[in-house]
């Protein structure tokens, strides 16, 4: 698989085993152009792509539901992963705090059905932690990084 990487898109890592290929990205303003020409390159539908960076709400009002429509900026966009397919490829789009890794799997060679399974798995397993202990976890965080020892 040969990728044409953009010129908004700023590098800064990668990996390749055959199947997968991974992708470091610095998180700037320019990611979000970038990426949708990326994924038209990896024949994947622009408008989709798109669609992905905008944020629907609806509002009950006297008049009736209002639409909300809220485009996101990359900068907001934090510990997310979303999820792309079309034909030949797999992807993984994940945005850390300040860098975005994109896993590229081709296709063909995934058992799909396995990979279902085991992310079905992995989610009925899982213990997700209340947003009052993101907020203790991410404080403690933050006293660790700014605390200085003798």
């Amino acid at each position: 698989m040969k990728i044409k990487i953009p010129k908004e898109l700023i590098l800064n890592g990668t990996d390749n085993n055959g199947l997968r290929h991974r992708y470091g990205f610095d998180k700037n303003k320019n990611f979000k152009s970038g990426f949708i020409k990326l994924m038209e390159e990896l024949e994947f539908d622009s408008e989709k792509i798109k669609n992905k960076f905008v944020r629907r709400e609806y509002k009950d009002t006297e008049q009736g539901e209002e639409e909300i429509i809220t485009i996101l900026n990359i900068e907001d966009i934090q510990d997310v992963c979303w999820f792309f397919e079309n034909s030949k490829y797999e992807i993984d789009l994940f945005f850390g705090k300040n860098k975005i890794i994109l896993l590229i799997r081709t296709n063909q060679k995934i058992k799909r059905e396995r990979r279902r399974k085991m992310l079905d798995e992995l989610e009925k397993r899982s213990d997700w932690i209340s947003e009052k202990e993101k907020k203790v976890r991410a404080q403690k965080i933050k006293k660790k990084i700014f605390t200085f020892s003798k």
